[in-house]
Protein backbone atom coordinates (compact mmCIF):
# COMPACT_ATOMS: atom_id res chain seq x y z
CA UNK A 1 0.00 0.00 0.00
CA UNK A 2 2.85 2.38 0.89
CA UNK A 3 4.67 1.63 -2.38
CA UNK A 4 1.48 2.20 -4.36
CA UNK A 5 0.95 5.58 -2.67
CA UNK A 6 4.57 6.57 -3.31
CA UNK A 7 4.26 5.73 -7.00
CA UNK A 8 1.06 7.75 -7.37
CA UNK A 9 2.68 10.80 -5.68
CA UNK A 10 5.89 10.61 -7.74
CA UNK A 11 6.41 13.53 -10.16
CA UNK A 12 7.85 12.44 -13.52
CA UNK A 13 7.49 15.67 -15.46
CA UNK A 14 6.12 19.22 -15.25
CA UNK A 15 5.19 21.96 -17.72
CA UNK A 16 6.87 25.24 -16.80
CA UNK A 17 6.59 28.38 -18.95
CA UNK A 18 5.09 26.30 -21.76
CA UNK A 19 7.98 23.79 -21.86
CA UNK A 20 7.85 20.22 -20.59
CA UNK A 21 10.59 19.35 -18.10
CA UNK A 22 11.44 15.65 -17.65
CA UNK A 23 15.04 15.84 -16.40
CA UNK A 24 14.99 14.60 -12.76
CA UNK A 25 17.72 17.07 -11.87
CA UNK A 26 15.66 20.03 -13.11
CA UNK A 27 12.30 19.03 -11.60
CA UNK A 28 12.94 20.38 -8.07
CA UNK A 29 14.13 23.77 -9.32
CA UNK A 30 11.21 24.03 -11.75
CA UNK A 31 8.65 23.27 -9.04
CA UNK A 32 10.40 25.61 -6.61
CA UNK A 33 10.37 28.42 -9.17
CA UNK A 34 6.62 27.95 -9.71
CA UNK A 35 5.81 28.37 -6.01
CA UNK A 36 8.35 31.17 -5.67
CA UNK A 37 6.51 33.13 -8.39
CA UNK A 38 3.15 32.16 -6.88
CA UNK A 39 3.99 33.74 -3.52
CA UNK A 40 5.83 36.70 -5.02
CA UNK A 41 4.12 40.06 -4.71
CA UNK A 42 3.17 42.20 -7.71
CA UNK A 43 5.88 44.64 -8.87
CA UNK A 44 3.55 47.64 -8.57
CA UNK A 45 1.92 49.30 -5.57
CA UNK A 46 -1.73 48.43 -5.08
CA UNK A 47 -4.32 51.20 -4.59
CA UNK A 48 -5.45 51.91 -1.04
CA UNK A 49 -9.11 51.60 -0.10
CA UNK A 50 -10.17 54.23 2.42
CA UNK A 51 -13.25 56.11 3.59
CA UNK A 52 -15.32 52.95 4.16
CA UNK A 53 -16.57 54.00 7.58
CA UNK A 54 -15.42 50.80 9.26
CA UNK A 55 -16.14 50.19 12.92
CA UNK A 56 -12.98 51.04 14.85
CA UNK A 57 -11.53 49.53 17.97
CA UNK A 58 -11.83 51.58 21.12
CA UNK A 59 -8.72 52.67 23.01
CA UNK A 60 -9.52 50.08 25.70
CA UNK A 61 -9.74 47.28 23.13
CA UNK A 62 -6.49 48.40 21.49
CA UNK A 63 -4.68 48.46 24.82
CA UNK A 64 -6.06 45.05 25.73
CA UNK A 65 -4.63 43.53 22.56
CA UNK A 66 -1.16 44.87 23.31
CA UNK A 67 -1.27 44.16 27.04
CA UNK A 68 -0.37 41.07 29.03
CA UNK A 69 -2.31 37.86 28.34
CA UNK A 70 -5.20 37.22 30.71
CA UNK A 71 -6.21 33.96 32.31
CA UNK A 72 -9.32 33.72 30.12
CA UNK A 73 -7.30 34.20 26.91
CA UNK A 74 -4.88 31.42 27.83
CA UNK A 75 -7.72 29.07 28.73
CA UNK A 76 -9.57 29.80 25.48
CA UNK A 77 -6.38 28.96 23.55
CA UNK A 78 -6.00 25.68 25.43
CA UNK A 79 -9.63 24.73 24.71
CA UNK A 80 -9.13 25.40 21.01
CA UNK A 81 -6.28 22.90 20.73
CA UNK A 82 -6.60 19.18 20.00
CA UNK A 83 -6.10 17.38 23.29
CA UNK A 84 -4.92 14.11 21.73
CA UNK A 85 -1.72 15.47 20.24
CA UNK A 86 1.73 14.29 21.34
CA UNK A 87 2.39 15.30 24.98
CA UNK A 88 5.07 17.75 25.97
CA UNK A 89 8.31 17.09 27.88
CA UNK A 90 6.32 16.62 31.09
CA UNK A 91 4.38 13.73 29.52
CA UNK A 92 1.00 15.48 29.84
CA UNK A 93 -1.19 16.24 26.83
CA UNK A 94 -3.80 18.97 26.60
CA UNK A 95 -6.65 16.64 27.58
CA UNK A 96 -5.09 16.38 31.04
CA UNK A 97 -4.80 20.17 31.27
CA UNK A 98 -8.40 20.67 30.16
CA UNK A 99 -9.72 18.09 32.66
CA UNK A 100 -7.90 19.70 35.60
CA UNK A 101 -8.47 23.37 34.91
CA UNK A 102 -11.34 25.67 35.79
CA UNK A 103 -13.96 25.79 33.02
CA UNK A 104 -14.74 28.93 31.02
CA UNK A 105 -16.81 29.89 27.99
CA UNK A 106 -17.24 32.67 25.49
CA UNK A 107 -20.70 34.20 25.72
CA UNK A 108 -22.86 35.98 23.14
CA UNK A 109 -21.61 33.84 20.25
CA UNK A 110 -23.93 32.24 17.68
CA UNK A 111 -22.21 30.41 14.83
CA UNK A 112 -25.38 30.19 12.70
CA UNK A 113 -26.47 33.84 12.87
CA UNK A 114 -25.47 34.52 9.25
CA UNK A 115 -27.29 31.44 7.99
CA UNK A 116 -30.52 32.37 9.79
CA UNK A 117 -30.41 35.92 8.39
CA UNK A 118 -29.79 34.59 4.86
CA UNK A 119 -32.76 32.23 5.18
CA UNK A 120 -34.99 35.10 6.28
CA UNK A 121 -34.00 37.23 3.27
CA UNK A 122 -34.65 34.39 0.82
CA UNK A 123 -38.01 33.66 2.46
CA UNK A 124 -38.99 37.34 2.12
CA UNK A 125 -37.94 37.40 -1.54
CA UNK A 126 -39.98 34.34 -2.33
CA UNK A 127 -43.09 35.96 -0.88
CA UNK A 128 -42.89 39.31 -2.68
CA UNK A 129 -43.15 40.15 -6.36
CA UNK A 130 -39.80 41.84 -6.87
CA UNK A 131 -37.55 38.96 -5.79
CA UNK A 132 -33.80 39.32 -5.85
CA UNK A 133 -30.43 38.00 -6.95
CA UNK A 134 -28.09 36.02 -4.76
CA UNK A 135 -24.40 36.15 -5.71
CA UNK A 136 -22.21 33.52 -4.04
CA UNK A 137 -18.54 34.47 -4.25
CA UNK A 138 -15.56 32.17 -4.23
CA UNK A 139 -12.09 33.71 -4.29
CA UNK A 140 -9.33 31.98 -6.23
CA UNK A 141 -6.60 30.58 -3.94
CA UNK A 142 -7.71 33.17 -1.42
CA UNK A 143 -5.22 32.52 1.38
CA UNK A 144 -2.26 32.50 -1.02
CA UNK A 145 -3.05 35.88 -2.59
CA UNK A 146 -3.71 38.18 0.38
CA UNK A 147 -1.59 41.31 0.00
CA UNK A 148 0.30 42.06 3.23
CA UNK A 149 0.16 45.84 2.79
CA UNK A 150 -3.61 45.71 2.24
CA UNK A 151 -4.04 43.64 5.42
CA UNK A 152 -1.92 46.10 7.37
CA UNK A 153 -3.93 49.02 5.99
CA UNK A 154 -7.19 47.36 6.99
CA UNK A 155 -5.91 46.80 10.53
CA UNK A 156 -4.87 50.46 10.68
CA UNK A 157 -8.32 51.60 9.51
CA UNK A 158 -10.04 49.38 12.09
CA UNK A 159 -7.90 50.91 14.85
CA UNK A 160 -5.24 48.33 15.71
CA UNK A 161 -2.21 49.84 17.42
CA UNK A 162 1.28 50.10 15.97
CA UNK A 163 2.69 47.50 18.35
CA UNK A 164 0.07 44.92 17.40
CA UNK A 165 0.50 45.60 13.68
CA UNK A 166 4.26 45.17 14.00
CA UNK A 167 3.69 41.78 15.61
CA UNK A 168 1.39 40.70 12.78
CA UNK A 169 3.74 42.00 10.08
CA UNK A 170 6.58 40.01 11.60
CA UNK A 171 4.45 36.83 11.83
CA UNK A 172 3.32 36.85 8.20
CA UNK A 173 6.49 38.18 6.54
CA UNK A 174 9.17 36.18 8.36
CA UNK A 175 7.96 32.76 7.13
CA UNK A 176 9.67 30.71 4.45
CA UNK A 177 8.61 27.70 2.39
CA UNK A 178 10.27 24.58 1.06
CA UNK A 179 8.59 22.23 -1.43
CA UNK A 180 8.90 18.47 -0.98
CA UNK A 181 9.60 16.97 -4.43
CA UNK A 182 9.71 13.17 -4.63
CA UNK A 183 10.74 12.94 -0.99
CA UNK A 184 13.46 15.62 -1.09
CA UNK A 185 12.92 19.25 0.06
CA UNK A 186 13.96 22.15 -2.14
CA UNK A 187 15.90 25.13 -0.84
CA UNK A 188 13.65 27.48 1.18
CA UNK A 189 12.38 30.80 -0.15
CA UNK A 190 10.66 33.78 1.42
CA UNK A 191 6.94 34.54 1.16
CA UNK A 192 5.94 38.03 0.01
CA UNK A 193 2.17 37.58 0.09
CA UNK A 194 -0.48 35.21 1.38
CA UNK A 195 -1.37 33.63 4.73
CA UNK A 196 -0.30 30.21 5.94
CA UNK A 197 -3.13 27.68 5.90
CA UNK A 198 -3.28 25.66 9.10
CA UNK A 199 -2.01 28.54 11.20
CA UNK A 200 -4.54 29.35 13.94
CA UNK A 201 -3.99 33.07 13.38
CA UNK A 202 -4.64 33.02 9.62
CA UNK A 203 -8.49 32.67 9.68
CA UNK A 204 -8.80 35.76 11.88
CA UNK A 205 -6.47 37.78 9.66
CA UNK A 206 -8.26 36.59 6.54
CA UNK A 207 -11.63 37.69 7.95
CA UNK A 208 -10.23 41.21 8.29
CA UNK A 209 -9.67 41.17 4.52
CA UNK A 210 -12.87 39.37 3.48
CA UNK A 211 -15.36 36.84 4.83
CA UNK A 212 -14.56 33.16 4.22
CA UNK A 213 -17.99 32.33 2.81
CA UNK A 214 -19.39 35.44 1.12
CA UNK A 215 -22.91 35.90 -0.25
CA UNK A 216 -24.27 39.15 -1.71
CA UNK A 217 -28.00 39.90 -1.85
CA UNK A 218 -28.88 42.29 -4.70
CA UNK A 219 -31.97 43.85 -6.16
CA UNK A 220 -32.74 42.54 -9.67
CA UNK A 221 -31.58 45.68 -11.43
CA UNK A 222 -28.79 45.98 -13.96
CA UNK A 223 -27.26 49.06 -12.32
CA UNK A 224 -26.84 47.18 -9.06
CA UNK A 225 -25.17 44.25 -10.82
CA UNK A 226 -22.77 46.51 -12.75
CA UNK A 227 -21.80 48.44 -9.63
CA UNK A 228 -21.07 45.22 -7.72
CA UNK A 229 -18.84 44.01 -10.54
CA UNK A 230 -16.92 47.30 -10.49
CA UNK A 231 -16.54 47.15 -6.71
CA UNK A 232 -15.24 43.59 -6.88
CA UNK A 233 -12.71 44.62 -9.52
CA UNK A 234 -11.50 47.49 -7.33
CA UNK A 235 -11.28 45.10 -4.39
CA UNK A 236 -9.18 42.72 -6.49
CA UNK A 237 -6.72 45.46 -7.42
CA UNK A 238 -6.36 46.56 -3.80
CA UNK A 239 -6.29 43.20 -1.97
CA UNK A 240 -4.96 40.79 -4.60
CA UNK A 241 -8.01 38.52 -4.26
CA UNK A 242 -9.64 37.59 -7.56
CA UNK A 243 -12.89 35.72 -8.08
CA UNK A 244 -12.94 32.07 -9.06
CA UNK A 245 -15.64 32.31 -11.73
CA UNK A 246 -15.94 28.53 -12.06
CA UNK A 247 -17.03 28.20 -8.42
CA UNK A 248 -18.93 31.48 -8.01
CA UNK A 249 -22.59 31.45 -8.93
CA UNK A 250 -25.67 33.62 -9.59
CA UNK A 251 -28.94 32.44 -8.07
CA UNK A 252 -32.32 33.91 -8.96
CA UNK A 253 -34.98 34.16 -6.28
CA UNK A 254 -38.39 35.11 -7.69
CA UNK A 255 -36.97 36.87 -10.77
CA UNK A 256 -37.24 36.16 -14.50
CA UNK A 257 -34.95 33.51 -15.98
CA UNK A 258 -33.97 35.72 -18.93
CA UNK A 259 -32.59 38.37 -16.57
CA UNK A 260 -30.45 35.83 -14.77
CA UNK A 261 -28.91 34.69 -18.06
CA UNK A 262 -27.75 38.28 -18.68
CA UNK A 263 -26.22 38.51 -15.19
CA UNK A 264 -24.44 35.18 -15.61
CA UNK A 265 -22.88 36.50 -18.82
CA UNK A 266 -21.96 39.76 -17.09
CA UNK A 267 -20.18 38.04 -14.20
CA UNK A 268 -18.83 35.19 -16.35
CA UNK A 269 -19.79 32.69 -13.66
CA UNK A 270 -22.16 29.74 -13.53
CA UNK A 271 -25.92 29.78 -12.98
CA UNK A 272 -26.89 28.09 -9.72
CA UNK A 273 -30.20 27.14 -8.13
CA UNK A 274 -31.43 26.84 -4.58
CA UNK A 275 -30.48 25.22 -2.32
CA UNK A 276 -26.80 26.17 -2.33
CA UNK A 277 -24.15 25.24 0.20
CA UNK A 278 -23.43 28.01 2.70
CA UNK A 279 -21.42 27.56 5.90
CA UNK A 280 -21.57 23.82 5.31
CA UNK A 281 -25.38 23.71 5.19
CA UNK A 282 -27.94 23.87 2.34
CA UNK A 283 -29.38 27.38 2.05
CA UNK A 284 -32.79 28.16 0.59
CA UNK A 285 -34.19 24.64 0.47
CA UNK A 286 -37.28 23.00 1.94
CA UNK A 287 -36.26 21.24 5.14
CA UNK A 288 -39.48 19.20 5.18
CA UNK A 289 -38.41 17.22 2.08
CA UNK A 290 -36.03 14.28 2.13
CA UNK A 291 -33.96 15.65 -0.78
CA UNK A 292 -32.96 18.56 1.47
CA UNK A 293 -31.23 16.12 3.84
CA UNK A 294 -29.58 14.12 1.06
CA UNK A 295 -26.08 15.50 1.69
CA UNK A 296 -26.33 14.64 5.39
CA UNK A 297 -27.60 11.12 4.68
CA UNK A 298 -24.80 10.49 2.19
CA UNK A 299 -22.16 11.61 4.68
CA UNK A 300 -23.58 9.37 7.41
CA UNK A 301 -23.84 6.45 4.99
CA UNK A 302 -20.17 6.85 4.02
CA UNK A 303 -19.09 7.02 7.64
CA UNK A 304 -21.14 3.96 8.62
CA UNK A 305 -20.29 1.83 5.58
CA UNK A 306 -20.36 -1.93 6.06
CA UNK A 307 -16.71 -2.52 5.14
CA UNK A 308 -15.67 -0.45 8.19
CA UNK A 309 -17.90 -2.60 10.39
CA UNK A 310 -15.87 -5.71 9.57
CA UNK A 311 -12.68 -4.22 10.99
CA UNK A 312 -14.15 -2.85 14.23
CA UNK A 313 -15.00 -4.56 17.49
CA UNK A 314 -18.41 -4.14 19.06
CA UNK A 315 -17.04 -1.39 21.29
CA UNK A 316 -15.40 0.29 18.30
CA UNK A 317 -18.65 0.21 16.34
CA UNK A 318 -20.48 1.77 19.29
CA UNK A 319 -17.94 4.60 19.49
CA UNK A 320 -18.16 5.15 15.73
CA UNK A 321 -21.97 5.37 15.88
CA UNK A 322 -21.91 7.82 18.77
CA UNK A 323 -19.29 10.04 17.16
CA UNK A 324 -21.09 10.17 13.79
CA UNK A 325 -24.66 10.37 15.03
CA UNK A 326 -23.86 12.98 17.66
CA UNK A 327 -21.93 15.35 15.38
CA UNK A 328 -23.25 15.43 11.82
CA UNK A 329 -27.03 15.58 12.48
CA UNK A 330 -26.61 18.05 15.36
CA UNK A 331 -24.82 20.44 13.00
CA UNK A 332 -27.86 20.43 10.68
CA UNK A 333 -30.46 20.41 13.46
CA UNK A 334 -28.96 23.55 14.98
CA UNK A 335 -30.85 25.44 12.27
CA UNK A 336 -33.39 23.07 10.68
CA UNK A 337 -35.97 20.70 12.17
CA UNK A 338 -35.35 17.13 11.07
CA UNK A 339 -38.27 15.17 9.62
CA UNK A 340 -39.43 11.82 10.99
CA UNK A 341 -38.50 10.00 7.78
CA UNK A 342 -34.92 11.26 7.87
CA UNK A 343 -34.60 10.34 11.54
CA UNK A 344 -35.79 6.80 10.78
CA UNK A 345 -33.24 6.47 7.98
CA UNK A 346 -30.44 7.44 10.35
CA UNK A 347 -31.67 4.96 12.97
CA UNK A 348 -31.80 2.24 10.31
CA UNK A 349 -28.13 2.75 9.37
CA UNK A 350 -27.26 2.85 13.04
CA UNK A 351 -28.89 -0.52 13.73
CA UNK A 352 -27.41 -2.07 10.59
CA UNK A 353 -23.88 -0.91 11.44
CA UNK A 354 -24.04 -2.17 15.03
Amino acid sequence: MANKRSCSNFVNSIVFNGAKVTNPGLLPSGIRNYFFEHYKNVPWRRPRISGLGLSRLSSEQRDALEGAFSYEEVWATVCGCDGNKVPGPDGLNLNFIKANWEMAFVKNRQIFDSLVIAEEIIHKWKNNREGGVLLKLDFEKAYDKVDHLFLDGMMEDIGFGDRWRNWIRWCISSSSLSVLVNGSPTSPFGVERGLRQGDHLSPFLFNIVVEDDTILFLKPKKDYILNVRRILRCFELASGLSLNFHKSGVVRVGTKLSEVEDWVTLFRCKKATLPILYLGLPLGGNASTKIFWKSLLLRIERRLSQWKRKFLSKGGRLIMIKSVISSLPVFFMSVYRISAGVAKSIEKWQRSFF
